[in-house]
């Protein structure tokens, strides 16, 4: 795979860069000769010469090239954008998932999103649809110098190459010395889509806490700073059109006037030489005032692909890359072995999880109690893969993990988890089921629920398997939700089944039936779950307290 340049998306290979550069050169090169021929028309005009059908001919040829030219281009522009734009969120989504939820939720997840959606839109505008722009308008003044040199004047070829030079230089110059509005533009898009999904997240939570004034007050005046990054983006933007003006256009232009006058007065040059020199001038020049007009796209751009490369980054690995166990089917449950992991999150200063051991053996049920914050879930999130090893090791069945040698994405492959607040995807049961399970028939899928004692409820459903379950499972029960979540686990057919408070937030009667789930999932499935419910623990081997000790029984 290309290696992932600034942006966030694999180098531009020379093919890439071919068509636009063909683009722009045919179409410089078709107004360019079309400038000429009407030079040249102009001196048959003033010398008494007729018109001739192969000059007309030529003119309507240059004409319809240009047009098809500039055409084709547009279509490349679209399409390369398009190319872009797919495997770039794909990449992201990829990075997301092998970071895991453990370490993505102790940032903001509008962030996230915002990087997802617009970012890697902008991204891919960027890469795909204004390097075309520049590519072409590059490839504009050598085909335009060329045409001049060689059928006007030379010296007044290299005195505008010079021109141009300079004008490359400045737009250079303006894009290392502004990247950092660019960047703050991005932080401020970010703020917003964090801060809105937030509020959307937590309505009902805001409404009965009288909040939604003070909250809608606050989204306000972030969005007023997200304008003003937007509009400091924008006059950046002007400022540099002005440059372009005064020390492109303008010198370009009044150089090609005074180098037609000179031509002119010496008599090396026709008037129709000279009105097309300065015609050519303006077609060369017209290239970079466009690319100006849009650099507000690049340097969000920019901004934008050096966040997403850092988000690619942390995953720690290619997204591409598979898992050393991801084809392994674990058929037996396993064994699960820690000893002195330790753990302390990226923007903490002092660990969430101490130095702590603790074994498991094959189809053991232990629960794990403590008080708030002696690193129950972080625990569990080292062990099904959510969060990397930082110190210690750790064995699941056969497979050894150190932190020189860790795979979380392979533990995960191990691991069923039932979460604290379970998430179901808007869809109906049998899609929310399959998720672990793609090729579950409804027969695996009956027998799944059956074990969760949850197949009464979806029977009595309208559409049974095919009922809608609503945005996160809004049409049922909390209870039903755990249930549901925990048949989900069951139909992965993992052996390894880590349970994070799966019974905080449902009433006696579902934490009745999950107890009782597990209980009768016996020796064939090695359970490990956090609670601090003591109505919890009644059917387990062992109850590990922590904060006690490295490993209480």
């Amino acid at each position: 795979m290309p290696a992932p340049s600034p942006t966030g998306v694999s180098r531009s290979r020379p093919r890439r860069l071919f068509f636009p550069a063909i683009g722009g050169a045919l179409s410089a090169g078709s107004a360019g000769v079309l400038m000429l021929l009407i030079g040249a028309l102009i001196d048959r005009a003033l010398e008494g010469q007729p018109l001739t059908w192969p000059m007309i001919t030529a003119v309507i040829a240059c004409i319809l090239m240009g047009a098809v030219a500039e055409g084709l281009h547009r279509k490349r522009q679209i399409e390369a954008t398009s190319e872009d734009e797919a495997p770039l969120r794909m990449r992201l989504v990829s990075a997301l998932l092998q970071i895991g939820p453990a370490r993505i939720q102790r940032s903001r997840s509008g962030d996230y999103v915002s990087l997802a959606t617009d970012g890697v839109e902008r991204v891919a505008r960027y890469t795909g649809g204004f390097t075309n722009d520049l590519v072409a308008a590059a490839a504009n003044p050598v085909v335009v110098l060329v045409l001049i040199g060689i059928f006007i004047d030379p010296l007044a070829a290299l005195l505008l190459a010079g021109g141009v030079i300079l004008g490359m230089g400045v737009i250079k110059w303006f894009s290392d010395t502004h990247r950092d509005v660019g960047a703050q533009s991005r932080r401020a898009r970010g703020r917003v889509a964090t801060a809105y999904l937030d509020a959307i997240q937590g309505l009902e939570t805001l409404a009965l806490l009288r909040a939604t004034d003070r909250i809608g007050a606050q989204l306000a005046e972030m969005g007023e700073q997200q304008r003003q990054a937007t509009m400091r983006l924008l006059a950046r933007n002007q400022q540099l059109l002005l440059v372009i003006d005064i020390v492109v256009s303008t010198v370009l232009t009044a150089g090609a006037c005074l180098l037609a006058a000179w031509g002119l007065l010496l008599g090396h040059m026709s008037l129709g030489q000279a009105g097309a020199l300065i015609a050519l001038t303006i077609i060369m020049i017209e290239p970079l005032e466009m690319v100006g007009s849009f650099f507000y796209i690049a340097m969000a751009g920019r901004a934008i692909g050096r966040r997403i490369s850092g988000v690619i980054a942390r995953a720690g690995r290619a997204p591409d890359r598979v898992p050393r166990m991801s084809q392994t089917v674990t058929t037996q449950a396993p064994r699960v072995s820690l000893t002195n992991v330790q753990y302390t999150y990226p923007d903490a200063q002092t660990p969430s999880l101490y130095p702590f051991s603790l074994t498991v053996e094959a189809g053991e049920h232990v629960a794990i109690k403590g008080r708030s914050g002696t690193g129950k879930s972080t625990l569990l999130a080292l062990i099904d893969g959510d969060l990397p090893l930082h110190v210690g090791t750790l064995e699941i069945g056969h497979q050894q993990f150190s932190v020189a040698d860790d795979d979380p994405a392979a533990r995960r492959s191990i691991c069923a988890v039932v979460a604290q607040d379970s998430w179901l995807f808007t869809g109906t049961v049998k899609e929310n089921l399959r998720i672990g399970a793609p090729a579950a028939s409804e027969d695996e899928m009956w027998k799944a629920l059956e074990d969760a004692f949850v197949a009464t409820d979806i029977r009595a459903l309208p559409h049974g398997l095919d009922t809608q379950v609503g945005e996160r499972g809004g049409m049922l029960s909390g209870g039903q939700i755990q249930r549901l979540a925990l048949a989900r686990a069951f139909l992965s057919g993992r052996k390894l089944l880590i349970l994070d408070e799966p019974t905080s937030q449902i009433d006696k009667n579902s934490e009745a039936k999950i107890m009782e789930a597990l209980a009768r999932a016996g020796r064939d499935i090695t359970v490990i779950m956090a609670t601090h419910r003591a109505s919890s623990t009644g059917g387990f081997d062992r109850i590990v307290t922590m904060g006690e000790s490295d490993e209480t029984s």
